[in-house]
């Protein structure tokens, strides 16, 4: 049975081992991971794929024992060349003249084909995978929710390489330009970079418009402008830039700091853990509030302690609340290190002051 008067929690921070939180987020967006993606990303923004591009696609792809799925998807050509047994050298002929072990193609418009065991079992052997151009709303109406996404992650969770270009660019983000001129018509992609935007053709296009509204209309995210002839490749937490042009970076104004864009050039390098904290950071209220709210607590007591061992006074305060030297206390010790484990003698030392404090009153 619980003390007669009062329930009270006491949160002690008696160890370092206390557990950080990342900020609550906006809707949409994902809790971060420190330590960036999975596997590597290649992002191409469309146009010419140039030898620096594709020689480091083939290096992450495992050089000549690269096992590579092509997804043609994206392009309205894919049906009428890709028949049964049918690999057309459009696609193909990129990755087969480098010499790699083995280059296959996959593309169906039926979920129902997506799901087959047998249909995605290229993608099951494959080091890599390439997203071709053309409606990366094609590529997202196939696949996403099938096993062919199902593969795709589990490709990049054991370390493989996804690239795109153009619309496979866009779609590897989840919430994906799909479409318009300077209003962006925005859809669903896959998640494969946590927490942005692609935008491609970039400069060419004169794009700059749409991915600010698109930001503007999604707080949270980072943009990725990327230009034709050039690839943003993303290893962990590391973004570098390769090929012909640059990759613009875009952060959105919050209410006391205004828009943030730079340009990475080619080798040029930035982390992707910061620059997603940076853009959650500027969609939540300013910290520290310039006008704090009133202090509420409608019953019950918090005893709040801040580390550094229990003070005589605080624990018999503690108990005073709870309702006296016979009340029931429950220690939960889950935030130090091996759940408690060894720290049990810490924790007993609050009932014996307790008994202390009791033998005095």
């Amino acid at each position: 049975m619980l003390g007669a008067c009062h329930l009270v929690l006491g949160i002690f921070a008696l160890a370092a081992g206390l557990s950080a939180h990342e900020p609550q987020t906006p809707s949409g967006v994902q809790w971060i991971d420190p330590a960036g993606v999975s596997g590597s990303l290649v992002i191409h923004g469309g146009g010419e794929l140039t030898d620096a591009v594709r020689d480091k696609f083939f290096s992450l792809a495992g050089d000549k024992q690269a096992r590579i799925v092509v997804i043609p998807t994206a392009s309205d050509r894919a049906d009428s060349e890709s028949g049964a047994g049918f690999q057309p050298a459009s696609f193909l002929e990129p990755w087969n003249s480098l010499g790699a072990a083995d280059v296959q193609l996959l593309h169906t418009r039926s979920k129902t084909l997506a799901n087959d065991e047998a249909f995605v079992a290229p993608l099951k052997a494959a080091t890599a995978v390439w997203l071709g151009g053309g409606d990366q709303s094609n590529i997202a109406q196939a696949y996403l929710g099938t096993a062919v996404e199902r593969e795709l992650a589990a490709l990049l969770a054991r370390g493989g390489v996804i690239g795109g270009t153009s619309a496979g660019a866009a779609v590897q983000s989840k919430t994906m330009i799909a479409g318009g001129r300077t209003e962006p018509t925005m859809g669903t992609g896959f998640d494969f970079l946590p927490g942005a935007i692609i935008d491609q053709h970039f400069k060419a296009r004169n794009r700059q418009g749409r991915l600010r509204k698109a930001l503007a209309d999604h707080p949270g995210h980072i943009g990725f402008g990327i230009d034709e002839a050039t690839a943003l490749v993303v290893q962990g937490r590391r973004l570098q830039v390769f090929g012909n042009g640059t990759v613009s970076v875009f952060l959105a104004a919050s209410a006391s700091r205004p828009a943030r864009e730079l340009e990475l050039a080619p080798r040029e390098s930035h982390d992707l853990t910061m620059l997603r904290r940076a853009a959650i950071d500027r969609s939540l209220a300013d910290f520290p509030a310039q006008e704090l709210p009133p202090t509420r607590l409608d019953a019950g007591s918090l005893v709040i302690v801040g580390g550094g061992g229990m003070p005589k006074e605080v624990a018999e305060k503690f108990i005073e609340l709870a309702g006296g030297p016979d009340a029931l206390i429950v220690v939960l010790p889950t935030a130090n290190e091996g759940n408690g484990s060894g720290n049990e003698g810490r924790f007993l030392g609050l009932r014996t002051q307790a008994q202390a404090f009791s033998a005095n009153t």
